[in-house]
Order: C-alpha cells, then structure tokens, then sequence
C-alpha cells in the first residue's frame, strides 16, 4: 500500500482516532523540524546553487558575490497569479520580461536574497491588489507595536502608507502628533486625506531631498520588500530622521512558517523583489550605525492558523517519497495532498494544535539613528 493510500486509509477508517491527538500533531510538527535540518544539511552538501558572481550586484551592498538560491519558470508564476487573482502580470511590468525562468538570488555578503529589479510590478499591479479586503488591513499587529514605540515622537512620516489605516489610529491616541504619508497609489490615500491627513504621491527620495532631518518617526510596514532599489529607498528614509530618531520597519519573516508555503504569490515577483532576516538587518545596522532597539517576531495571526495547518502538514507530508514541492505547484497531486491535509485537519481537533513552532508572516524592527551624521 502506497504512502499516500495509506494515509487515505487512516482518514476514512477513523484509524487516527485510535492515537493520541496530542501526539499526532507533535508527530507532524517534530517531523517538519527533523526534515527541515535533513533540507539544510543537504543544500550544503549539494550546493545546488548556482554562482553568478560579477553577473548579478546585490540590490543592497552592491556585493557581485552572489549566487543563484531557487528558480522556478515564468509561464508558472504568470499562471499562479492568474489563477489565484485573475490576474496577467505580463501587464504589471514595465518592459517585458525576456527571460523564461525566474532566479532568486542570495547575497554572500549582507544576506540580502532577492529578484531581478526588472521584475518590480508597477502600478497596475497595486490597484488590482487594492480590491481584495485583505490587501489593506485596518487592524495589524505591526501597528499596535509601533503605536508603543512612537509614544514620545512628535513628528511621524509613514512612507508607502496605503489606505492611512496607521496614520489615522496614530491621529486618534496622539491627536496633538505632526503626521505625513507617502503612497504612489492614488486610490488607496483618498479616504485618510478627507480626514486631514497629510498624504503625499512621493517617492521617500524625492520627499527625504526637501525634508532631511525633520521627522522623529519614520515607519515603512510591508514596503521594503517591494522596492527595486532598497538602498535608496532605506538611506532616503533615514535621512528624514532627526538625530535619535526612529525607524521602524517590517517586512514578510524569512524565518516564520510561510517560509515552507507553496504558492505564496504574495512574497513572489512582481509583487515582493527581495527577503529580509534578522542577519541583514544587523548588517543594516552596521552598515549605516544605526543602533537596533528592537527586534520582534509576531505570532501567528488568527486568520493564518489555516494557512499555517496547511502549510505545516503538507511538509510533513513531503517526506514522502515523490511528495517534496517547489515553491510553485500547480499539478493535481499537489491539490491532492492540500485536500488530504484539509482532511486530516477534520480529524485533528483544532485545540490541539500549537502555534508556536515557527514564528508568524513578519518581522519588526525597530532602528534608532545615533545622530545626524550617521547616514
């Protein structure tokens, strides 16, 4: 009897109520972990990546000690965004891209991974994001952690700032606060600035040239990752801060449980350019003296415990022969191991599950800039 049968077996049979609850899903979870150490241990023994050195610069540090560390192909990543939001992302790029596979690559020397820049998607893209409720969240976990760190600033900049979901909770705790917002998508600052909030369609570059050294705060929530020019974008940003100022940033957690999710187009191209851990960040630090305040993981959100079941119980599927996934999987056995998962999860009384084995979808940091002279 195959794995997958077997398995099968267990589910219609009511076999698995025989077992400790408890322990199936610790099981499953100890399995992930095991097989995860497993996957390191033989990507370095393999180094199936690839060296591009002098080809490809870092997107960061400028570092050409870069190498090659997934790829997938094109017609599959068009494919997943049309399927998932009806969407063509040949229209959301502005040249065409000519290559039929997509590299992400990895940088030796600040840890930086990211994709080509000229797979940034433009403003097309952003608008057709806009219409799902999900894309612009009124209640985030970063915006609860930065109201805390931003209690004794009197001015704050949020740059790529949406709808002005975070500008307007700062405006109703701390009226008295000097706010401003930076978004390039005209149809997502129209409802904040009919309350009087300032909202401005600047990049950080062209506003951080008039305003250097002017705001105590500076916050950019699930903005880096999407920019083509990184450095830029952070240098420009910490210019607009006074001396002990604040930058706080978050971005998508390299280290949380997405990172084993499959078909995640949300932190794929044209959408999201490159993946930011806890080592750049540092390297980020340095780099610019900054002094790091404080780093912070968030938990797993209620409206991720499906997608962190899902995502957990397929890699421990995968250590079955055959069952090992890309990060891109359209076939019918893929769909098929996500319906025994959702299966198994029948079974599996939700209370039993722990969400504390891999972190949640972001990581916060908070910077504070030693003086004017430090970027």
């Amino acid at each position: 009897m195959s794995s997958e049968i077997r398995i099968t077996h267990c589910v219609d049979s009511g076999e698995l109520q025989h077992h400790s609850l408890p322990s199936i899903v610790s099981t499953i979870e100890q399995t992930i972990l095991s097989h995860s150490l497993y996957e390191a241990y033989q990507l370095k023994e393999t180094q199936v990546t690839s060296s591009v050195e002098g080809v490809v610069r870092c997107l960061l540090c400028d570092s050409g000690d870069v190498q090659i560390v997934d790829q997938f192909p094109f017609k599959d990543l068009r494919q997943l965004y049309f399927e998932t939001c009806e969407l063509d992302i040949s229209t959301c790029l502005d040249q065409p891209y000519e290559n039929t596979v997509v590299y992400r690559y990895g940088c030796r020397g600040c840890g930086l991974e990211f994709y080509p820049s000229c797979l940034k998607g433009n403003g097309a893209l952003y608008q057709a994001l806009a219409k799902f409720d999900y894309y612009y969240m009124a209640e985030k976990w970063d915006f609860k952690v930065a109201l805390e760190n931003i209690r004794d600033a009197g001015s704050v900049l949020e740059v790529g700032c949406g709808d002005g979901y975070f500008l307007d909770r700062v405006a109703q705790v701390f009226p008295q606060k000097r706010i401003t917002g930076l978004e390039l998508n005209p149809g997502a600052s129209t409802v904040r600035q009919a309350n009087g909030i300032t909202i401005l369609p600047r990049t950080i570059e062209e506003f951080s040239a008039e305003h250097a050294y002017e705001f105590d705060a500076v916050c950019a929530f699930q903005v880096l990752e999407h920019v083509e020019n990184p450095r830029s974008f952070l240098e420009s940003a910490f210019r607009c801060l006074k001396e002990n100022g604040l930058c706080l940033l978050t971005v998508p957690n390299p280290a949380g449980f997405t990172k084993h999710a499959i078909n995640d187009f949300g932190n794929l191209p044209p959408h999201h350019l490159t993946r930011w851990n806890v080592n750049v960040m540092k390297n980020l630090a340095a780099r610019y003296g900054l002094r790091i305040e404080r780093i912070l993981e968030e938990p797993v959100a209620e409206y991720h415990k499906q997608w962190y079941r899902d995502t957990l119980m397929i890699k421990a599927l995968s250590v079955v022969p055959g069952l090992k996934f890309g990060c891109i999987e359209r076939g019918t056995l893929y769909r098929m191991v996500l319906a025994l998962c959702r299966r198994l999860q029948v079974v599996i009384p939700r209370q039993f599950w722990r969400y504390n084995r891999y972190p949640g979808h972001s990581l916060y940091v908070a910077f504070r800039k030693a003086n004017v002279t430090s970027v």
